[in-house]
C-alpha cells in the first residue's frame, strides 16, 4: 500500500472526528512515514512497522475517546438490525462498501462511508466522499438510503485473523464500524 493509499484510508476511517484533528492526525504520520523512509525503509515497509490497519484506527479513536466496535463478520439481517438501532442512538457507522456486478452505485471497487444518523422516515443520512452524479443527479455529498440497501453493498472480512492493511484483499477487510456503542 502506498503512502496517499493508506493516507486516504485513515483519513476515510476518521471521519468521525472533526476536521481539524483528522488534519493534525493524517499530518503527522505523514511525517512519520517521512522520517522512517529517511532511516532507510521502503514506503511499504514504513507503512507496514504501524501494525494493524484497524487496531490503529481503534487506537486513535479511543486517544480522541471515541469508542468503537469493529464487526468484521456479519449476515445481513444482523447487520441492518444493528446498524439500524445504534444509528438510532445518534452515533454514527463506519461501513465497507463494494461495487457488485457491473453495480457502481456505492463504488467504483471497494469504498468506506460514513452512516451519520436516520431521518424520520427511516432513511440512513450517508456521507460519501464522491459524488456520483450518475446515481444521484448532482454531486452532492450527502445521501439517504435505507439501511438494507447498503447492506447489501457491504461485505464480511473472512479472514478474521488478518493484520494486512485496508484494501489489500476482500478476505482481509470489509465490515463495519459501531462508534460510541451503548
Amino acid at each position: 500500500m502506498s503512502r496517499e493509499e493508506f493516507l486516504q484510508s485513515l483519513e476515510a476511517r476518521l471521519q468521525v472526528l472533526n476536521e481539524k484533528e483528522r488534519d493534525d492526525i493524517l499530518s503527522e504520520y505523514r511525517q512519520h512515514i517521512s522520517l522512517r523512509m529517511e532511516s532507510g525503509l521502503s514506503e511499504e515497509e514504513a507503512i507496514r512497522d504501524f501494525g494493524d490497519f484497524e487496531e490503529l484506527v481503534s487506537e486513535i479513536l479511543d486517544a480522541y475517546n471515541v469508542s468503537n466496535e469493529y464487526v468484521r463478520q456479519f449476515d445481513q439481517a444482523t447487520a441492518v438490525q444493528q446498524i439500524t438501532n445504534h444509528l438510532k442512538t445518534g452515533n454514527a457507522v463506519i461501513i465497507e462498501v463494494k461495487k457488485i456486478g457491473s453495480d457502481a452505485k456505492w463504488s467504483n471497487s471497494k469504498h468506506t462511508l460514513v452512516l451519520l444518523g436516520m431521518t424520520d422516515n427511516g432513511y440512513a443520512i450517508v456521507a460519501d466522499s464522491a459524488d456520483r452524479a450518475d446515481y444521484f443527479g448532482d454531486q452532492r455529498r450527502i445521501k439517504y438510503a435505507t439501511v438494507m440497501e447498503l447492506v447489501q453493498y457491504m461485505f464480511p472480512c473472512t479472514n478474521p485473523t488478518s493484520t494486512s492493511v485496508y484494501y489489500t484483499s476482500e478476505s482481509a477487510c470489509g465490515g463495519y464500524i459501531l462508534v460510541n456503542p451503548q
